[in-house]
């Protein structure tokens, strides 16, 4: 659905981009060589920049040095005649040049500095809030959201009331990407009353202004939707339908009619989904609304592949493929194929399932959709181990941990936002349930030495008081007692120390529940085995979980010296932190030499056993973490962010016995360590990443 929110995205920063076009003015022509000798011919130099810009942005990036130089013609012309409002103007469009077409976002920044600079000397407050809110966006993009939203506060405290309703809801859309859905939220509100505002001084008849409003609620309503608080995703979208039927605007019914069918399809109501979306499709036949079309025969064709039916559910996804193939919705594709690759498994036509799902792999790797990739992976492996290739299927299902760890670690952090977000009667329930499954865990370690203890209390009571002189031998048997309780005590808390860090333990045990925290300073390091695909075709399953079990334990020694924490294992993978829940200033130093251990331990290892082991490849990563316990039942601590995706993407990109490491955690130990710099390494998901292998401690 990400195409869905690019739309609502600039529906809510129409302001911003419609500026450029209104400064443009309305040419006579659309044939760009027809502007081009009109030029010299123009009486004022403002006339000649405003036709060099409408040249620039007719001409298409691949012959992006014309692009560029019609626009750079019109700063220098707009410099030379000192018209700032030209300036803004030349800057925005060179701006989006190099950000969009070269893809330079140094530049890009620059070139949006010198439109803030401009518009700050003309005071123009609007166009400057716009110029910083560019300048956001962009940080966005590299996933630099801290310098993002300092930027988007900047732009707030213009106090203009359109930059900073505008303002508000990017930063929203920034907090809703990185999951912090309560963030997300409280920016949305704050977005929202000052619409309302808006529009109530301009008595309802600000269009433009109901529109924003609308997106903004559909926002809103996608986050609910998310979090599975339905009750308030349908409240948001039926005020969406409300503020849709009188304008007729038939795009925002359809938002709106699809998200309360994804409400309903939540509730388990399928019958109601499937009207909702009936009606949804109605509109879009009647707007020629495409894509929205390809979209809703998708998640019908799910809901009756859920129910079974089959033959209804290949219906609607080969109208989705038809729809999606002759008009190159390349983003809805994976998705599509996916799902003809479940009908495919079901119909037991396992050669005609796997071309599709490894076409789904393909294209969502191209579009960077990690939830599509990460659902083709799944279904891939399952059909893998379906047709008895358990080497494949492993493969498959390593793709899918690795992906599930990037994207459903944050779903994961999601649920603790909705907990969160929920009233303090039932965020009460629900810590009250987490703490009667602590106790019945608790209860089985001791439960039994208790119920001894108090008969033997009870007993020597007894004859204490039938026979004084027994006392002593009765004051021994109540010590041993009182004894073996606490004994049984202890070892409970051992187990609990297993699972959490002492600190969580504490505070699990004192308050019922864990809140979860964000640790700015940290280093995360994760190992995985280069060869262990291989190796589990090689190895009987006993003699591979043996292997991967003295490995690990040789690593739990090794970071235990170094006070690191670990994390868990997944399959063949080894997560685990420095600098929680303890501060810790030396965590990027201490998470080096625990990698150096673990390397040279598996390069020994691997001497004396040869291909009876694995060779293993590290990656580290330094950042701001969040960490918590996910679930009530078999709880996990662990850990979320992009420094964690990083240093997944780092050992990915390492080698055969080698420790690789961000620029971040270079910045940390280049003086302590000897490093190779590596230079810029084009990262899946990520683009070009400086990257160093760690050797020894200088």
């Amino acid at each position: 659905m990400c195409w869905r929110y690019n739309i609502a995205f600039f529906v809510l920063l129409s302001y911003s981009i419609l500026f450029s076009y209104r400064l443009f003015g309305q040419p006579n022509t659309n044939n760009a060589d027809s502007l081009k000798a009109i030029v010299n011919n123009l009486k004022t130099d403002s006339e000649k920049v405003n036709i060099l810009l409408t040249i620039s942005s007719m001409t298409d990036c691949s012959n992006t040095t014309a692009k560029l130089s019609y626009a750079d013609e019109a700063l220098k012309l707009s410099e030379k005649i000192n018209w700032n409002y030209g300036i803004i103007m030349a800057n925005s469009v060179l701006a989006y040049i190099n950000k969009d077409c070269r893809n330079d976002h140094a530049a890009a920044i620059k070139c949006y500095e010198g439109m803030a600079a401009a518009a700050k000397r003309s005071g123009d407050e609007l166009q400057y809030a716009y110029a910083l809110e560019f300048i956001a966006m962009v940080y966005v993009k590299d996933a630099q959201y801290s310098k993002a939203l300092d930027y988007y506060r900047l732009a707030v405290e213009t106090k203009t009331e359109l930059g900073s309703i505008s303002a508000l809801g990017n930063m929203g859309f920034m907090y809703a990407n990185i999951a912090d859905y309560s963030k997300a939220l409280t920016c949305y509100d704050s977005a929202l009353k000052m619409q309302e505002e808006f529009i109530r001084r301009s008595a309802g008849k600000d269009t433009a202004a109901i529109l924003q409003k609308a997106g903004l609620l559909i926002f809103i309503a996608d986050i609910y939707l998310k979090i599975q608080n339905f009750d308030k995703a349908f409240e948001n979208y039926s005020m969406v339908l409300q503020l849709s039927e009188p304008r007729k605007n038939k795009t925002l019914a359809i938002w709106a009619l699809t998200g309360i069918a994804k409400v309903s399809h939540g509730k388990k109501e399928d019958a109601k989904a499937i009207e909702y979306y009936n009606r949804a499709l109605e509109d879009c036949k009647t707007q020629h609304d495409l894509p929205d079309e390809a979209n809703i025969y998708t998640q019908l064709s799910n809901i009756y592949l859920e129910k079974g039916a089959v033959d209804s559910a290949t219906n609607y996804v080969h109208k989705a493929l038809t729809l999606a193939e002759d008009k190159s919705f390349n983003g809805q594709l994976p998705n599509i194929l996916t799902t003809f690759g479940k009908i495919y498994i079901l119909q037991k036509k396992y050669n005609d399932a796997i071309p599709a799902l490894q076409k789904a792999v393909d294209l969502s790797e191209k579009t960077g959709a990690l939830d599509d990739e990460k659902n083709a992976w799944e279904t891939l492996s399952t059909t893998y181990q379906l047709i008895k290739q358990p080497g494949k299927a492993l493969d498959a299902y390593k793709h899918f941990i690795s992906l599930r760890d990037s994207v459903y670690n944050i779903r994961k952090a999601n649920e603790i936002t909705r907990i969160d977000l929920q009233s303090e009667f039932d965020r009460q329930k629900l810590v009250e349930n987490a703490a009667n499954k602590l106790k019945m865990q608790r209860q089985k370690a001791y439960t039994y030495s208790g119920y001894a203890g108090l008969l033997m209390v009870l007993l020597l009571s007894f004859f204490i008081y039938r026979n004084y002189s027994q006392q002593k031998k009765a004051n021994i048997v109540i010590s041993s007692a009182n004894y073996a309780i606490n004994k049984e005590k202890q070892k409970a808390d051992m187990l609990l120390l297993n699972i959490l860090p002492e600190e969580v333990a504490t505070e699990l045990k004192t308050n019922g529940n864990v809140r979860a925290k964000l640790f700015h300073n940290v280093t995360v390091l994760f190992t995985d085995f280069a060869n262990f695909t291989e190796a589990g075709e090689r190895f009987s399953p006993e003699d591979l979980v043996a292997e991967l079990h003295n490995c690990f334990q040789a690593f739990d020694e090794i970071i235990g010296r170094y006070n690191i924490e670990k994390i868990k294992t997944v399959g063949d993978a080894y997560l685990a932190v420095s600098g929680l829940p303890n501060p810790n200033l030396n965590h990027a130093a201490d998470i080096a030499n625990a990698a150096i251990e673990c390397r040279n331990f598996m390069i020994a290892r691997r001497k004396e056993l040869g291909d009876r082991t694995f060779a293993m490849r590290i990656g580290i990563n330094s950042g701001t973490v969040i960490a918590g316990i996910v679930g009530v039942k078999k709880f996990a601590y662990d850990i979320w962010g992009d420094t964690v995706n990083t240093a997944a993407r780092m050992e990915q990109y390492s080698e055969p016995d080698k420790i690789n490491i961000s620029q971040t955690t270079y910045e940390l130990v280049k003086d302590k360590f000897t490093c190779i710099d590596r230079g810029e390494i084009d990262a899946k998901h990520k683009g070009k990443m400086h990257m160093y292998f760690v050797e020894k401690s200088v």
